[in-house]
């Protein structure tokens, strides 16, 4: 395993092998000059929401000027400059403490075109729940099956059976070897296997217990050890390749079917800023993070670095601090908070405040115990609470809120523990739908 790169803030070295801060110094922020726009011409556009008693809408607003909202209720945008505005539905919500039951957005009315002086329509309909929702699906390297759990079954520590299961745990399983996973806004779960292949199974394949074979396989005959997936608002799905230590994008529409496809945008290295990646996410700004196991290091990329193949800078990230050494997963809570998890058996928290530039800051939270040994995945559930798997025991955990307010040794409050193979080295957690305030699409 290579030595961590150093981060720091300090002036350009003339060794290139420690100047990934500097080559951040590149990267001039162009100043323009904004020009009175009091006077221009606005109009208005109205999203009519219906949904039934007990459900949370939630959607998406996106247009000119970077115009990217989310909203919960019907409401009217005003003051809007002419354009083109796209609605997106994401997932209605029943309130639960755990997980939530889904029901699905319909749309119409959108790209919805905005017009000086006039106001535009658009609706969003919730009607039916998912059969496939209201789930914490485990991937179980060793198990040959991806898990479910319901809300009521994560609710007091036990060894419960799986309210639903992926694949039958057999040598003749349909899954095999599965790592990390991701929940599309359907209700359909995603799935890797350290090998060259991505696959799907649709929110109708898993309403009940299958072991069918996946609705969709991408293939991708450049990778090497595709380890992680996430996927973006717009209904990209991007892939961590350990292998190679690139990180790809595929489109909505290439996703769609199964084929051998060839990613639109690959992400490579720059002096070791993606080194054997092993899980990304997206955070609230659409902002792609990669936990690095190779180089003990978790960066980040903008938007607008996303959008080709290149080796950007990032233009954030921490190494070198407690707690990042051997990371190995993240995840973001609802206050924006990066949380990063260590086969060192610690669970670190970094503010907002910390993550703008690349850089050694000091972690505000430090999570420690016996119980953290091989933290190899974590999920935070509606009450934000932290879910966390162990290799070692072959458990998941819930570690409430109120203990991850400060560092210290932690105690969960709820255990589960394999019923058979149920939970056989853990490598995946994902709620099904995630928390509507944690930014995971």
């Amino acid at each position: 395993m290579s030595k961590l790169l150093a981060l720091t803030r300090a002036s350009c070295p003339p060794v290139l092998s420690s100047a990934l801060l500097c080559l951040s110094l590149l990267s001039s922020v162009a100043s323009c000059s904004k020009s009175d726009s009091s006077t221009a011409p606005t109009g208005s556009l109205t999203i009519t929401v219906t949904a039934p008693g007990g459900v949370t809408p939630q959607y998406f607003v996106s247009g000119p000027n970077g115009l990217d909202t989310v909203l919960t209720a019907t409401a009217t945008l005003a003051a809007l400059p002419p354009g083109s505005y796209v609605v997106t539905a994401g997932p209605g919500r029943s309130a639960d403490a755990i997980v939530s039951t889904a029901y699905a957005g319909a749309v119409s009315g959108s790209p919805a075109t905005v017009t000086a002086g006039a106001t535009a329509n658009a609706t969003v309909t919730y009607t039916s729940p998912s059969a496939a929702s209201g789930r914490l699906y485990v991937s179980n390297v060793i198990g040959n099956a991806i898990t479910a759990f319901t809300s009521a079954q994560l609710a007091a520590s036990g060894a419960p059976a799986p309210a639903m299961q992926i694949g039958s745990g057999t040598g003749t399983s349909k899954v095999q070897g599965s790592a990390r996973i991701a929940v599309d806004p359907s209700g359909g779960v995603w799935w890797v296997n350290n090998t060259d292949t991505v696959f799907y199974y649709s929110a109708a394949q898993i309403a009940s217990s299958t072991n069918a074979a996946p609705a969709v396989h991408i293939v991708n005959p450049a990778f090497v050890e595709a380890v992680a997936v996430a996927l973006d608002r717009q209904g990209n799905l991007w892939v961590a390749d350990q292998g190679n230590s690139t990180i790809s994008e595929f489109t909505a529409a290439q996703i769609a079917s199964s084929g051998t496809v060839a990613p639109v945008v690959v992400l490579s290295s720059v002096i070791g800023s993606i080194k054997r990646p092993y899980d990304i996410t997206f955070d609230a700004h659409g902002d792609l993070w990669v936990a690095n196991y190779g180089d003990s290091s978790v960066v980040g990329f903008s938007p607008a670095q996303l959008a080709a193949t290149g080796s950007p800078v990032p233009f954030a990230g921490v190494s070198g601090s407690k707690g990042t050494a051997v990371c190995i997963t993240i995840a973001f809570d609802s206050h924006g908070n990066l949380w990063i998890a260590t086969l060192g058996d610690t669970i670190t928290m970094f503010t907002p405040d910390k993550l703008t530039t690349l850089g050694k800051p000091d972690p505000t939270v430090i999570l420690t115990g016996a119980v953290l040994s091989f933290p190899i995945n974590i999920a935070f559930d509606n009450s934000g609470d932290l879910w966390v798997a162990s290799y070692v025991g072959n458990k998941i955990m819930k570690i409430p809120a109120a203990q991850l307010a400060a560092s210290g040794t932690v105690a969960p409050t709820v255990i589960i523990t394999a019923n058979g193979n149920s939970i056989d080295v853990p490598e995946g957690l994902a709620f099904s739908p995630p928390p509507a305030n944690v930014p995971v699409w």
